[in-house]
């Protein structure tokens, strides 16, 4: 099978030009690096091609001419997704389209119903790696639709809905796709090299602007500690990044693992290695031994919201420093 992935070309220009940051999409690099040995699989990241867009989907996707297209959209993304549904159909017209992500796991029933849910064959609910990792399989013969959780796809004119599977065992994934297989590249932040990565997933606090309760419940699960380390040198060694924005939804809920995970890091001894991460100010202030773990060098706020907020934690990591 040959699969592409696609990420929505979508900037939020109020909060950064969009110039000033780049940063590669992580959802479809997991769901792609988890995808099983045998099939061809290629990132589309469209936050690196804004001008353009037609031109190089039509030149790209012919050229690879991929069995499966799959697209990840928040739900402010999704009418960018349904026109570039239209656009691949146009391309390609046989090509079977997946949609996933938040916007897909919130509202799959009302997608199926509406008139653009004849566009799309299969809708992927929660966490997508294991679900899309089967799916590739039942298009290629190794598996059956009817028995993959968190799946709905169209049977005939019907679209039938699958019940809800568990969350994935964090400890069982594999590693990202940074390579080749990535078409796009160039990610940045203002005039650094940036990449993307996590170290746990969750989070229990009940904020009610925040849609992560629906996509994970109020559970909290970390990655082993020598994943965390081989996605760090991965970053660091092949990838010669240096500039690295942890995605966790809340990184610090157990200050304990954080300060095993710091101190795993330093034994690294990675070198202006900056870690940006996203965290709440009440377990920042409640946990001194885990701040004062991090260097202080170029510790600071990075933005300020409501409930939650980011800091920058630098520095040499070759030594701890307190």
């Amino acid at each position: 099978m040959k699969v592409a992935l696609i990420s929505m070309p979508d900037v939020i220009p109020i909060v950064i030009h969009e110039m000033a940051l780049h940063m590669p999409n992580h959802g479809i690099a997991c769901i792609g690096g988890n995808v099983d040995e045998g099939h061809h699989v290629s990132l589309i990241d469209l936050i690196r091609k804004r001008k353009g867009i037609s031109a190089y989907l039509t030149k790209t996707l012919k050229r690879i001419n991929p069995d499966l297209v799959g697209l990840s959209a928040m739900t402010w993304l999704y009418p960018t997704a349904l026109a570039l549904i239209r656009l691949i159909k146009s391309i390609l017209p046989h090509v079977k389209i997946a949609v996933g992500g938040y916007h897909a796991t919130l509202m799959s029933e009302e997608i199926a119903s509406s008139r653009e849910g004849n566009e799309i064959d299969f809708i992927i609910k929660g966490e997508g790696e294991e679900v899309f990792r089967r799916l590739v399989n039942a298009l290629a013969g190794a598996d059956r639709l009817e028995a993959i959780p968190s799946l709905s796809y169209r049977k005939d004119s019907e679209w039938i809905h699958n019940e809800r599977g568990g969350l994935c065992e964090l400890s069982r994934l594999k590693l990202p796709i940074r390579d080749h297989r990535r078409l796009t590249r160039g990610y940045h932040f203002m005039y650094s090299r940036i990449e993307v990565m996590e170290t746990s997933r969750g989070c229990t606090h009940s904020c009610n602007f925040c849609s992560i309760n629906h996509m994970y419940g109020r559970s909290y699960r970390t990655y082993p500690i020598e994943r965390i380390i081989a996605d760090l040198d991965d970053i660091y060694f092949n990838k010669k990044t240096r500039l690295i924005f942890i995605t966790d939804d809340n990184m610090i809920l157990n200050p304990k693992w954080v300060i095993t995970v710091c101190d795993a890091i330093i034994q690294r001894r990675y070198r202006n290695l900056q870690l940006v991460v996203q965290d709440d100010c009440m377990s920042v202030a409640r946990n001194e031994a885990m701040v004062k773990k991090c260097p202080k060098r170029d510790f600071g706020a990075f933005s300020l919201g409501l409930k939650m907020y980011r800091t920058i934690i630098s520095g040499p990591w070759g030594k701890q420093t307190s």
